[in-house]
């Protein structure tokens, strides 16, 4: 109830007159009535405010979820769903074309060989490949020539954006048809390769016969020095002879990372490879310079024996991951080797790469007393030095110094050149029995003709000594030119070879300024240039691509 004062009107309500009472009296109620309608408008509008905002928060959420999820991998957003496709719905499955299709790039190697290096010489491997798919397709085509191929399947992450959280599906797959012409096999599974960005693995195992010969993944033979009949075995993949290792995708335009390992026999085998060693297992751990070492000072070898009743136990060597690399540059030697090595000084800093490593010491190293005029490795305080090996037969052991010399002058050479780093961590040059090349420049691990490698340390052998630094000089120049910048097909060949000859002269003249190297260049390249131009049979330096 209100109070009493309320419950009547004040004194001065009755002096107005009546008409003056009813004017404020309806002023009152209207002035009322407006006040309560606009109260209710302004709870109506923010009511139908707040139902807009969360409608448009709502579709915006809606987009932004859809825009997140479309750059995600389909395997992210909803996990992986089988797509069934015929194979007349793809023109990978009846490829008929000397070049594999470029709808499938591979961007990853895991590769894993097996030998005994015993009758009947068998390798066994597996690959996996990681490759992304322009468009979804039943087919897969890639390289293999004279490989047993055991199995094939397509590994695909299917939930989860995190790697904790991911699962793999398994798609079976299989051969469905070999073209020896094209030296091809198309793959076909049972679910479509999915289409990027998701990134898929192919997953093959295989076998085949280590034969002699003189490409692929071949043996070779010699007698070492008590007469004994060893058996090696190593790589030679230029230009198309990698498809005889492994399957791949193998052009030169298909550069990729590979991850290596290698299982063979303990010491005293020695497994080497592009890359550093990272670690191995199987059999007797491989220690820190257990292999056949020579003494730089006396050229003495020495062999650790393999431990006692392990003898067949094989070891797997485990290397680090390679840059991105063409197929035709990987590369492994399996055998009983020796080597000598020095850490050669560089003046660049190490490139900030995944696969660089900062090798901060120093070693002395003996110099070569065949001249008095020649340039010496240059041994002033630098920011990193690269191991500089030098393999060989155990029997050859005396003639590794001058390659090793050479060899370590021509990457300081280049690196004061070009201005750019030398880009693996370390460089091994091997001497091969049966090779059929002079050499080649596989990334981190060159392999030459024993002729044109080694030469006895203690004979003044001239004429040899010119020719290795040569030889030496233009397969390190392919360390920057063919193996860092690789041509994108072999119809650009001159690119390589033009850049590489050029510089042989260039490196070998600063390593033996004396030996005359640009006083022949003229009759030794140029003049065989002008002939090899002047026949009816000449091309241009950049060929038509084979159909």
């Amino acid at each position: 109830m209100l109070p009493e004062r309320f419950q009547e009107p004040p004194d001065w309500w009755w002096h107005l007159s009546q008409t003056q009472r009813n004017l404020i009296r309806y002023g009152s109620i209207s002035l009322s009535l407006l006040v309560l309608a606009l109260s209710i408008l302004g709870i109506v509008y923010t009511i139908d405010h707040n139902n807009s905002n969360s409608s448009s928060n709502s579709r915006n959420s809606n987009k932004l979820s859809s825009s997140d999820s479309s750059s995600l991998p389909a395997a992210g957003r909803a996990g992986y769903q089988p797509q069934h496709m015929s194979a007349d719905s793809s023109p990978l499955c009846s490829w008929d074309n000397l070049y594999l299709p470029t709808s499938i790039q591979p961007s990853h190697y895991k590769l894993q060989v097996k030998t005994n290096m015993q009758e009947p010489y068998l390798v066994e491997g597996g690959v996996q490949i990681t490759v992304q798919a322009a468009e979804a397709t039943p087919c897969v085509v890639l390289h293999s020539n004279g490989i047993d191929v055991k199995s094939v399947k397509l590994l695909i992450p299917s939930e989860g954006l995190d790697k904790e959280d991911q699962q793999t599906v398994e798609v079976p797959g299989r051969i469905l048809s070999v073209s020896d012409k094209h030296q091809q096999l198309i793959l076909r599974f049972d679910d479509a390769v999915p289409a990027s960005p998701m990134r898929l693995v192919l997953a093959l195992t295989f076998s085949y016969a280590l034969k002699e010969g003189l490409d692929g993944f071949y043996r070779s033979s010699f007698v070492d020095a008590s007469n004994q009949t060893k058996v090696m075995a190593s790589t030679q993949f230029e230009s198309i002879a990698a498809r005889k290792a492994f399957p791949c995708f193998d052009e030169p335009a298909f550069k990729a990372t590979f991850e290596i390992k290698i299982t063979a026999p303990p010491p005293p085998i020695v497994v080497l490879s592009n890359m550093p060693l990272s670690h191995t297992h199987g059999g007797r751990r491989l220690h820190e310079g257990e292999s056949h070492n020579t003494d730089e000072k006396h050229n003495k070898v020495t062999s650790p024996d393999p431990p006692s009743g392990q003898s067949d136990n094989l070891i797997t060597y485990h290397f680090e991951q390679s840059p991105p690399i063409s197929t035709y540059l990987v590369a492994w030697v399996v055998g009983e080797l020796a080597h000598v090595e020095m850490a050669c000084p560089l003046t660049l800093p190490a490139p900030d790469t995944p696969w660089s490593t900062h090798h901060g010491h120093h070693d002395d190293h003996d110099n070569d007393n065949d001249d008095d005029d020649h340039s010496e490795v240059d041994s002033g305080e630098r920011g990193r030095s690269v191991p500089v090996k030098v393999w060989g037969t155990t029997d050859r052991a005396s003639q590794f110094g001058h390659a090793k010399e050479a060899a370590c002058h021509a990457l300081q050479t280049m690196e004061k050149l070009l201005q750019v780093p030398y880009s693996l961590p370390k460089l091994d040059l091997v001497a091969i029995p049966n090779f059929a090349a002079g050499a080649m420049e596989n990334w981190g691990l060159l392999t030459y003709r024993e002729t044109a490698l080694l030469v006895d340390d203690t004979v003044d052998d001239i004429k040899q000594r010119y020719g290795i630094a040569t030889t030496v000089a233009h397969e390190t120049a392919h360390q920057w030119f063919g193996d860092l910048v690789t041509l994108h097909d072999w119809t650009e060949l001159w690119l390589n070879e033009g850049f590489a000859t050029y510089f042989e002269v260039v490196v070998a003249d600063a390593f033996r300024p004396k030996w005359g190297y640009f006083n022949n260049f003229l009759e030794s390249t140029t003049s065989t240039g002008l002939e090899a131009d002047g026949v009816t049979t000449s091309h241009p330096l950049t060929i038509s691509r084979p159909t």
